[in-house]
């Protein structure tokens, strides 16, 4: 499901505009997107928890020609999946 088919499933289903649902969307990407920024941990109740991590400078290799690079110590999001949408996917294993 793309963007586009999921605003119009839930226009349909609370009987609202495509519009309407559209910025309150947006709305909510952008509330998650200003929390992680300013280091807060924003949850969305049965899918899971965004959050910012810290990765330290680390060294690996570059895989087009093998040589060790440097990789900078920075600020990355992270998304971790509430134990319900976990458990559901073990449930469906192997069911597409």
């Amino acid at each position: 499901m793309n963007m586009q088919e999921l605003i119009a499933e839930i226009a349909a289903n609370q009987k609202i505009s495509k519009a309407k649902t559209r910025r309150v969307i947006g709305s909510l990407i952008t509330q998650i997107n200003k929390s992680i920024n300013d280091g807060e941990v924003f949850r969305v109740p049965g899918l899971g928890t965004f959050k910012k991590s810290f990765r330290k400078e680390r060294v690996c290799r570059n895989p087009s020609n093998g040589e060790q690079m440097v990789v900078q110590e920075k600020f990355v999001p992270k998304m971790t999946f509430s134990k319900n949408v976990k458990t559901m996917l073990v449930a469906n294993n192997g069911a597409n």
